[in-house]
């Protein structure tokens, strides 16, 4: 038995830009759901296993829902078997139907209706040594650990201890202890992928958030005869982070990126993290922004983007070992489109993590 396992797909949109944020916020779930078919086929899986957190919001445009169904429903159509647990992101909280209930179930997800797509609602039985547990039910992680024991659990839950993202942690989780009698743990929930123990964070295949850019992502082949578990580098945006100090930089950054995505004949997603020396630049970085989908331009002050950068590499990398924006940039760009960058008059100088 083997399977593909994806977690926290976080499919979203975005009221105040949604132009981008819609694109984005389906390309690199859908492609990555795509990829899994693709590993699937390559290692004659069983199927795709989802932890949770289908969609980024408990409730979501019908614009989203729609597109998001309708990929659902034709990756089933490729593969023997999709299987998909409840996240926290995919229950409604009852407030908003004004009963007294914890939770309920996302009845989008419970409307796919290809057979052989599931969701998992309540505790259910992959083989009697797998047990699916949805975050609904994650009480039962320690209700039930006497009579689960040497077992594997799938679940969607939070480990204290371990990493939420980079450098984060939350102490009112599971614990270690808590989950010690199990053979093995694989959750989402935590966006960062890692392993400790018994427990493997699947973690997000895509940059969901911004502080989790410069985050390795992944999705995973596990071989259950084998009790093994390979991660797979998944589809994520590309990251440069930029400081832009006139209009003239801007247009030659505009016209940089043309080039680039007419010259590659596909789509090249990039982030660029730009900070403006003058508040009067913004206005074009958002039309720059709306102009290319796929290339997720950030609007931050300077202070703003060198905290999240600076942060992300004080937890990324090690004083000793700077990269170098060539090292960043080598990628995807072509040493020629590195000496354009520089001629553009963005140099070492104008980017950060030098």
């Amino acid at each position: 038995m083997k399977w593909v396992l994806i977690s926290d797909l976080h499919f979203k949109t975005s009221d105040w830009m949604a132009s981008i944020e819609e694109y984005t916020g389906l390309f690199f779930p859908r492609e990555n759901l795509y990829k899994c078919v693709d590993l699937v086929k390559e290692h004659n899986c069983n199927g795709i296993l989802v932890l949770g957190d289908v969609f980024d919001r408990p409730l979501n445009s019908h614009f989203l829902v729609h597109n998001v169904i309708s990929i659902f429903e034709d990756i089933a159509s490729r593969v023997p078997n999709i299987v998909i647990l409840l996240g926290n992101h995919d229950i409604a909280k009852t407030k908003m139907y004004n009963v007294d209930d914890e939770t309920i179930p996302y009845t989008t997800l419970l409307g796919l209706k290809r057979e052989n797509i599931h969701v998992v609602t309540t505790v259910e039985y992959l083989n009697n040594n797998i047990v699916l547990v949805p975050y609904t039910e994650r009480r039962l992680l320690v209700e039930n650990r006497e009579n689960w024991e040497g077992t594997t659990v799938v679940t969607h839950i939070g480990v204290s201890g371990l990493e939420i993202k980079t450098g984060v942690s939350i102490p009112d989780e599971f614990s270690f202890e808590m989950l010690s009698s199990y053979h093995k743990v694989l959750t989402g929930h935590y966006h960062k992928p890692q392993s400790k123990g018994n427990i493997t964070v699947v973690g997000s295949p895509w940059a969901v958030r911004n502080d989790e850019l410069f985050d390795e992502k992944y999705v995973w082949l596990w071989d259950v005869e084998n009790d093994t578990l390979s991660p797979i580098p998944s589809i994520t945006p590309k990251v440069v982070p930029l400081e832009v100090n006139s209009l003239k930089q801007m247009t030659d950054l505009e016209r940089f990126i043309k080039n680039k995505l007419s010259n590659s004949g596909e789509e090249v997603f990039v982030k660029f993290l730009i900070s403006v020396s003058d508040s009067k630049l913004l206005p074009h970085v958002q039309k720059l922004s709306q102009k290319f989908k796929g290339h997720i331009i950030v609007n931050y002050k300077r202070k703003n983007i060198e905290k999240e950068v600076m942060r992300a590499k004080s937890a990324r990398i090690d004083s000793d070992n700077v990269i170098t924006m060539e090292q960043l940039l080598s990628d995807f760009l072509t040493p020629e489109e590195w000496t354009v960058l520089v001629e553009l008059g963005l140099t070492k100088e104008t980017l950060f993590r030098n």
